[in-house]
């Protein structure tokens, strides 16, 4: 497979550097004007496919309990040239997307909203 170049042409809008996120789904938004299909690795995970939807890329996911990550996407261009984009680093705190996700639960429960 050939080398991957950085490039600004492939770019995540979501997250943003360092974000926390804090909830148990979470979709991650890239943007690329080249044609081709988009990719995403998490944590150095494999290159998983993200899908297409109103002139972006997303990838659902949940997070694993680490409390740092890094996402990198990438564009497979028609000719074989790969772009890729710079290591986007995260930050996930499943424990309060869990308290937060009791609470509700409980409002529900006691018929509160």
């Amino acid at each position: 497979m050939p080398r991957a170049k950085k490039s600004t042409e492939i770019a995540f809008d979501y997250p943003k550097t360092n974000e926390v996120i804090s909830s148990s789904h979470y979709a991650f938004r890239i943007q690329t004007r080249l044609a081709g299909n988009v990719d995403i690795s998490i944590n150095d995970g494999p290159w998983t496919p993200c899908r297409p939807a109103v002139g972006y890329w997303w990838f659902d996911w949940a997070p694993d309990g680490k409390a740092r990550g890094k996402a990198v996407g990438r564009v497979l261009g028609e000719n074989g040239q790969i772009f890729q984009t710079p290591a986007r680093f995260f930050r996930a705190s499943t424990a309060q997307a869990s308290a937060r996700a009791r609470q509700a639960s409980r409002r529900v429960a006691s018929g509160r909203k």
